[in-house]
Formats: C-alpha cells, structure tokens, sequence
C-alpha cells in the first residue's frame, strides 16, 4: 500500500495556462490532431503535475478533458463556453505514463453542443472520462484543419461599372480610390461607350421588369468606366461600400449615400453574388485583360 501525504501538494491551476505558465518551466503543451471526427493529443506528465505521491493532480486530468472537448468543438469550427461538464476519474494516472486523450462532439445545434472526451494508457486502459454542453459563442464558415489552422478563403471577382451621372460629374477617381482601400486588388480597368446590344445583354435579368428600357437609355447615355477587383469576400465588400441601391435609403459614408442622385442614378454597379460576378465579368473582359500581381 502506498503511503499518502496528510496534506496534497498545493497547484494553483491558473497558473496551469496550456504551454506557457509563469511558474510553469515545463508547459503543457497538447498538440491535437484530428482524425476522422476525433480530436487526439498524446501527453506524458512530469513531476511538476503530481498531487500525492506519483499520482498526477486530479485538477490537471479534468483540465485534459476539458481541453480535449474544447479542440473537438474547434474542430467542428466552433468557438464555445464550457456550460456544464462531468468528469470520472476511472484510474489515477502516474507522472512519466504515456496518457492518450480523445474527444469528439456527440450532438450539435446552432446555439449548444455536447462532447465528450476519455483519457486512456497506451495499452488502453481507461483513466478518466468526461462530457460536456457547451453554448457556441462563434461558429466558423471556414472550419479548423488538423492542426488548427484554417482552409484558406476562396478568392472572389467582381465587376464594378462607373454609370454615366458619376462619369459626368468627374467623379470616377473618387470612386475607385475608395473601393481600392483595403485588401482587395484592382486587376481589371476600362473606359467603354456601351452600346444597346452590351447593354442588353447586361441587365439581361430585368428583361421582363417595366423599367428594363430606361436601364438600357440610361446605361448607354455616356461612357462608363468597367473595373474588376479580386480578393476574399470581395463581393459583399464592394456592396457594403457602395449602400444601398436607393441613394434615399444609403447610409452616409457609403458611394450611393455620398454620390447617388435617385435609384436610377445611383453612380455605381457591382455583381451580388459569385456566379453573377462570373458572367458579368466575361461580358465585359476577356481573361487576357485581368491581370494577376
């Protein structure tokens, strides 16, 4: 029988930061990989975990397990709140065992999920488990890869037009120096006098709309000048920029708020979504007129 100390050895665990204590030379550091729907890290703990003799401190196996569900949540793209969390100790650990942690997420909704996590020897012994309801304080569009990064946003195009109010009014500079602040590139420029048959083809979808003849006189009244600007959610961005359609209803600070006459004149046009963007960029460039840098 082992013998016990009368009194457990104090640990302070916020001091137990994952990796970078102050009072922690070691660091606990777990590196989780996902496999398949399962968050894995490997973990030997040292003496500086132990409570009692060489049993690891209890509070640091519980942490284990709340870090593991906290990974599988990640994992699955979300950021969450630990709200409730069970923990069985089935076997004590010892400082210098081989502790193989696992977790995955048992059931999801847009506002809670559960987990559930388990610390087992290499031969699989059980050592602890656990489960956990978390509430989802963020969910990723773009999900965590195995080593906790993230997949690299997809780039978008989008074709922005300069109507003929804007053109006629010398505003076409102002413009695109406010679409060209931020992370997006300009990698297409033009100045075209559209004709109807363009024209035509480019409101396309209004064909049936009453208004559809006076967007064609309107749009082939005076040059334009036609852009293409690349990045990552580039279409939402322009049009956050630009406001709203109706120059009335456009919140100042935006291109319509500033520069629009009425919903007609509205100084500016860009795609809505990325397969709009798609065809109204081929309409107006040939491939060999974007250009990459």
């Amino acid at each position: 029988m082992e013998t016990w100390p009368k009194t457990p050895v104090d640990i302070d665990l916020n001091e137990l930061c994952f990796g970078c204590g102050k009072n922690n030379p070691i660091g606990l550091k777990l590196d989780f990989k996902r496999e398949g729907k399962t968050a894995r890290a490997e973990f030997t703990p040292t003496e500086f975990y132990q409570g009692w003799a060489e049993i690891v401190h209890g509070g640091i196996i519980c942490s284990l397990l709340d870090e593991a569900m906290a990974y599988a949540a990640m994992f699955e793209g979300m950021h969450c709140i630990t709200a409730k969390m069970e923990t069985r100790i089935k076997r004590p650990a010892r400082v210098g065992e081989l502790l193989i942690i696992t977790s995955s997420v048992t059931k999801r909704s847009r506002k809670l999920i559960e987990t559930k996590a388990s610390i087992t020897l290499k031969n699989g012994t059980p050592v602890a488990e656990g489960k956990s309801s978390q509430f989802v304080v963020k969910s990723e569009p773009e999900k965590r890869q195995a080593k906790g990064g993230h997949e690299k946003p997809k780039m978008e195009r989008s074709l922005v037009l300069i109507k003929p109010d804007a053109m006629q009014r010398g505003l076409a500079g102002t413009i695109l120096a406010r679409l060209e602040k931020g992370e997006m590139k300009l990698v297409g420029l033009k100045m075209l006098h559209l004709d109807e048959a363009l024209a035509k083809r480019h409101y396309a979808v209004h064909q049936a709309k009453p208004f559809f003849s006076n967007l064609v006189s309107y749009i082939t009244s005076a040059p334009i000048i036609a852009a293409v600007f690349e990045g990552e959610n580039t279409i939402q961005t322009i049009r956050d920029k630009m406001g709203s359609t109706d120059p009335a209803e456009a919140k100042p600070g935006t291109i319509r708020g500033d520069f629009g006459l009425d919903i007609e004149r509205n100084s500016v046009h860009s795609s809505d979504s990325v397969e709009t963007a798609e065809e109204e960029v081929k309409l107006f460039f040939p491939e060999e007129e974007i250009l990459s840098y």
